[in-house]
Formats: C-alpha cells, sequence, structure tokens
C-alpha cells in the first residue's frame, strides 16, 4: 500500500478493511488497486466491495478524497 509492504492471511478484504491496516483513514482517503497490466480499478464508490487478496503482490494506493490542501 503506498508502496509499503503490508501483509495478510485473510482471503479477502475490503477497500476500508486494506486501508485501516496500512494506518490510513478511509473517512478522508479512498483506494486504488493497480492492476499487473497497469490498469486501475478506483474504489471510490464502493469502499466495502470484497477484494480477494492473493500472490504474489498486489498493488493499492490512497487517494485522498476531496481538494488537496495547498501549503
Amino acid at each position: 500500500m503506498d508502496n509499503e509492504p503490508e501483509t495478510t492471511d485473510l482471503k479477502e478484504m475490503t477497500p476500508v478493511e486494506i486501508m485501516k491496516a496500512a494506518g490510513v483513514d478511509p473517512s478522508k482517503h479512498y483506494l486504488i488497486q493497480v492492476l499487473e497490466d497497469g490498469k486501475q480499478i478506483k474504489y471510490k464508490d464502493n469502499p466495502q466491495e470484497p477484494i480477494k487478496m492473493r500472490c504474489p503482490r498486489m498493488k493499492f494506493f490512497s487517494v485522498l478524497n476531496g481538494p488537496t490542501p495547498l501549503s
């Protein structure tokens, strides 16, 4: 998740569970899964959809929900 390795023994996890396990606040972020062919699956509108966990590696990124704060 976000270029950090995570592991699980679960066969399925929801985007919310994946983000919580990685320490990301799911009330402020949504999840994107990057497939091996580079295609992306956005879970912005379906954060409770079960995702089958598989090996060797799955890629996920969190995205801030809403406008990006300026510094």
